[in-house]
């Protein structure tokens, strides 16, 4: 539609001045963030996430069904936590206690799969 209108300018630059007054410091684009599930037991998963060798940060939860909801919802917590999008995954990695053979490893080989399309 052409370049943005004098309005949509201004009202960019407003919406970003209010957001630094509130205090919110968009954080800095990152490299290659890797997603680790790593797997303590049976019933415990680690969400991992790492710049590099750098940790970002970690969620553990405990599950005895759903694990595919999860992950799901676990992951979008420690993305909003770290104000980062689904798109700053590059990598995901599935590590840990898990056989794979087992449900566990297939259900979250498939959320890989979806992560990286």
């Amino acid at each position: 539609m052409g370049t943005p209108s004098s309005f949509q300018n201004i009202h960019r630059l407003t919406f970003t001045d209010t957001l630094e007054r509130a205090g919110y410091v968009p954080l800095k684009p990152l490299e290659i963030v890797t997603l680790e599930i790593f797997f303590k037991n049976h019933h415990l998963v680690s969400l991992i996430l790492k710049e590099k060798s750098k940790l970002i940060d970690s969620l553990d939860f405990a599950f005895d069904r759903n694990l595919e909801t999860m992950l799901i919802s676990w992951l979008d917590k420690i993305l909003i936590k770290n104000r980062m999008s689904l798109s700053s995954l590059k990598i995901v990695k599935i590590t840990g206690e898990i056989e794979k053979d087992s449900l566990s490893f297939q259900i979250a080989q498939s959320f890989k799969k979806a992560l990286i399309l």
